[in-house]
């Protein structure tokens, strides 16, 4: 049996707490929150900012982020599994909801905070209204892209049957909005840019939702490795099979079909409508699809059209030993091809010799002679620069390698923290 039950009630709950318990839950209705659209029902201005400024971010924490209509349930049915081994006890016996919570609505944040850890989470806020405090924790990121055009198809059919939304209109007036950004949770442009400057942190991971399709396997195999939750082949297989479609479908715990009604209009259809690609082909004009590339175009800035799902795919790789922080982090210049142990710790050494002599301007070309860094001032404020070390420092009496990792760790942490703040501070492209 799986060992992760769901929310328990802990000290001090949430309960009695939410600002949003008096907030008029009106169907249908949207409210804007920092240029964000939001349902009214189950979402208040306190509940997000909430969620941003206080909400905890754990270390253990796994998050399962997305744009609307995107594989979020998918993932979670996946991430369920591969935290029970592929034993499908635990998702045929808890509801989807309660196993990995939406924390940005009140029932949802209300379960987090009840949640036991290592705890499951769901998400699609854009990154500028997430918890703060994700930059100062090592919890894990897993983000799942899928082709754009899918995504508006899939999000026209499902406002028509969800209460949360209001009815989209035709499909030409619900195209305007979404790529105006003017649908809940915003622009798709905006969720993807922002969260996707987070690539090559080892805490984030992204997968689209086109692989997930293609190579379901060595999907699993990936997301195992990420975790650091290695599962034999059986097990691999068992996950497969138990977060396909079909299996998904036929179990009331992840279908939906226990939604209560006050969310969801069950006479209009099923909230799990096909799960395919490409199905954009069948819905949009090819007047619609050359709309679409153009704003793509322009919000994304490649020379191209938006790449068909089976162009989307990422080539599985081979596994791998998990790469060491100086090799995994971008911003670590690698020494050349060839170099021996005495020449890196010879590097090593002279590096410290020479950070010594002047101060260190982080991920900058050497300022000259007499001029000052624009890299330095421009640096966020929060972020306090590491002092050189002193010759009796911790880090000078490690060996070289140990050395060595620890400065890649420490560069690792900024790059993180500077991409997050980089995120949050810069404002997204207005285009329309």
């Amino acid at each position: 049996m799986c060992p992760w039950p769901g929310p328990e009630d802990p000290p001090g709950s949430w309960e009695g707490r939410s600002p949003a318990r008096n907030y008029p839950a009106m169907a249908c209705e949207y409210f804007t929150h920092k240029g964000v659209l939001f349902p009214c029902l189950d979402y208040s201005p306190e509940n997000l900012s909430y969620v941003e400024n206080e909400f905890q971010v754990r270390d253990d924490d796994v998050f399962n982020i997305t744009y609307l209509k995107s594989g979020t349930n998918w993932m979670v049915e996946i991430l369920s599994l591969i935290r029970c081994g592929g034993d499908p006890g635990w998702v045929r016996s808890v509801l989807n909801w309660d196993r990995a919570p939406w924390m940005e609505s009140w029932p949802g944040l209300e379960a987090a905070l009840k949640y036991p850890p290592p705890r499951l989470l769901c998400s699609h806020l854009p990154i500028q209204l997430f918890p703060k405090s994700l930059q100062r924790s090592k919890a894990k990121i897993i983000y799942t892209l899928r082709c754009p055009k899918d995504v508006l198809v899939s999000l026209y059919h499902f406002s028509k049957l969800v209460h949360l939304f209001k009815d989209p209109g035709s499909l030409d007036s619900f195209l305007e909005d979404f790529l105006s950004g003017n649908v809940p949770y915003g622009s798709w442009f905006d969720h993807v840019t922002g969260w996707m400057g987070l690539k090559g942190n080892e805490n984030f991971f992204f997968i689209t939702y086109e692989e997930l399709q293609q190579d379901p396997w060595g999907s699993v195999r990936r997301i195992c490795h990420f975790l650091g939750n290695e599962l034999s082949e059986e097990q691999v297989a068992a996950v497969v099979e138990n977060a396909s479609f079909q299996s998904m479908k036929g179990n009331k715990m992840s279908n939906f079909s226990q939604l209560s009604d006050k969310y969801m209009d069950h006479q209009k259809g099923e909230f799990l409508r096909k799960g395919i690609c490409g199905d954009w082909r069948n819905h949009l004009s090819e007047t619609q699809s050359q709309q679409f590339d153009t704003v793509y175009q322009k919000r994304i800035d490649q020379p191209k059209p938006v790449p068909e799902p089976e162009l989307a795919k990422q080539p599985a790789p081979e596994p791998l030993p998990a790469l060491s922080p100086a090799l995994a982090n971008p911003f670590t210049t690698p020494m050349p091809e060839g170099t021996s142990e005495p020449e890196l710790a010879e590097a090593a050494d002279n590096h410290t010799q020479e950070a010594q002599l002047e101060p260190e301007i982080p991920h900058s070309a050497p300022a000259e002679s007499g001029s000052q860094s624009t890299e330095t001032t421009s640096s966020p404020t929060s972020l306090q620069e590491r002092p050189s070390p002193s010759p009796q420092s911790k880090e000078e009496l490690m060996p070289p390698a140990s050395r060595e990792q620890f400065q890649a760790e420490q560069e690792a942490d900024d790059s993180l923290q500077k991409a997050w703040m980089a995120a949050r501070s810069t404002p997204p492209p207005q285009l329309f």
